[in-house]
């Protein structure tokens, strides 16, 4: 067998999965939590803003998920696994951003679902609010970051749907 033919063979099963990883009703989907991340993975799939649902450093641990069939595959089954098997994915809000992640949801803090430059901009704002307290020009009302959560994949997906 030639590479090309095998690689043809690869795709091809490749994307029989992604299909039914992607669909609510495929009778391999008939439980809920398996038809939760089915929902999810054809939510992803159909979705036009790529990244935004991730932390940014997560995004580099899945890979460019979205470059080819084997890398959504594989962002697909980690749904699965996480859903499924160890319940390590949490559907967040930080500051009012949907974000996925890949943590058991009692054991995220507000800097483990932060970027980075969330985390700056926040130690920014925060020293320069105390800079104006110690110039006896205080900030009223200054807005501190919040963390919330979503009870389940559903009620993430409707929010960000409803932000459109």
């Amino acid at each position: 067998m030639n590479r090309l033919s095998l690689f043809d063979n690869e795709h091809k099963k490749t994307m029989l999965s992604i299909k039914m990883l992607c669909d609510p009703d495929h009778p391999d989907n008939a439980l809920p939590e398996y038809r939760e991340a089915a929902r999810l993975c054809k939510f992803l799939l159909e979705r036009e803003q790529l990244y935004d649902l991730f932390l940014g450093e997560e995004t580099d641990t899945i890979d460019a998920f979205y470059s080819d069939a084997r890398c959504f595959a594989m962002i697909c089954d980690r749904i699965y696994h996480a859903i499924v098997d160890d319940g390590d994915i949490c559907f967040a809000k930080v500051d009012n951003r949907p974000r996925i992640l890949f943590q058991n949801r009692w054991e995220v803090t507000l800097k483990s679902a932060s970027s980075k430059n969330e985390q700056l901009i926040w130690q920014s704002l925060k020293e320069f609010a105390e800079k104006r307290e110690a110039e006896g020009k205080p900030i009223k009302n200054l807005l501190t970051p919040t963390l919330s959560f979503f009870n389940n994949s559903r009620e993430f997906i409707e929010f960000v749907e409803a932000q459109k």
